[in-house]
């Protein structure tokens, strides 16, 4: 049952996101100085919903019950879509007084690429946790059907102002 991600490679891995989160913080810090506006600091919390998939994904993987997995699977597959929605907050790009457009693009960029990239990993460990236990044929089934479920769950997320908690907190909203 225990199918663990390599304890080096998870610190490694780790390590980098660590130093891609500081430099997304460090860049809307500047920003803020600048500016005096926090027109951006949404990303944060939109980053905050991009690790979650990957916490959950890791917990999967180090789950020791089958109860704990398919909880740490639920919430990963939940959330994973939050990973890559940030890049949907380009259609908050525009020029704005103080910061030259190149800087928020740059900004959004850091964001956007640490978010699909905490997904990617995310992803890439219940890939393995699924082909170690059913096969590559479930593994890569598996990816795919939660690869759509992402793409809906941003259209949820974007166009429905729908939210992955909703599913907990208001479960009732979600069929209104």
């Amino acid at each position: 049952m225990h199918d663990s991600i390599d304890v080096s490679e998870l610190r490694k891995r780790t390590l980098i996101f660590a130093a891609l989160i500081a430099w997304c913080g460090a860049l809307l810090f500047v920003r803020v100085m600048r500016s005096h506006s926090g027109a951006y600091l949404f990303l944060v919390w939109n980053l905050i919903l991009a690790i979650v998939p990957a916490a959950a994904a890791i917990w999967f993987a180090q789950a020791r019950s089958r109860v704990t997995q398919s909880v740490g699977f639920v919430i990963w597959l939940l959330f994973l879509p939050n990973a890559p929605y940030i890049l949907t907050d380009f259609v908050h790009l525009r020029e704005r007084p103080g910061i030259p457009l190149w800087f928020d693009i740059a900004l959004l960029l850091s964001f956007a690429g640490t978010g699909l990239l905490l997904g990617y990993s995310s992803l890439a460990d219940v890939q393995g946790v699924v082909a170690k236990r059913f096969g590559h044929v479930a593994s890569w089934a598996t990816a795919f059907t939660a690869l759509i479920l992402s793409g809906f769950g941003i259209y949820l997320g974007r166009f429905l102002r729908f939210n992955s908690w909703d599913v907990l907190s208001d479960p009732l909203t979600m069929t209104s």
